[in-house]
């Protein structure tokens, strides 16, 4: 869910149909994941039609 709320318009990308997580909020405070590093996610059509 944290990762969820610190997502940027510019993080999703329609026609490759992926998300790009680069940050995630913790205790209010944007900041990169707990890895380290971000991560590219599948994004499913129904996902891309609600948005």
């Amino acid at each position: 869910m944290e990762e969820t709320l610190a997502l940027e318009w510019g993080d999703i990308d329609f026609e490759g149909r992926f998300i790009d997580v680069q940050r995630g909020l913790s205790r209010g405070r944007v900041e990169t994941p707990k890895s380290g590093k971000g991560r590219r996610v599948d994004m499913s059509n129904q996902l891309a039609g609600v948005l």
